[in-house]
């Protein structure tokens, strides 16, 4: 199990890093519906063009 927890590059539960992540997310509550998502995988962003 660890090798493939390596191999899927498995990070162990750390909130600090949840929120690093996390802070790079500009939306806000009221703009999630104007984005183009399928099951919240953003498909396409205006404001970022991907």
């Amino acid at each position: 199990m660890k090798a493939w927890a390596k191999s899927v590059y498995f990070k162990e539960y750390g909130p600090e890093r949840i929120n690093y992540i996390l802070k790079g997310l500009n939306y806000k509550k009221t703009e999630w519906d104007k984005i183009n998502h399928e099951n919240y995988m953003i498909i396409e962003d205006k404001y970022r063009k991907s």
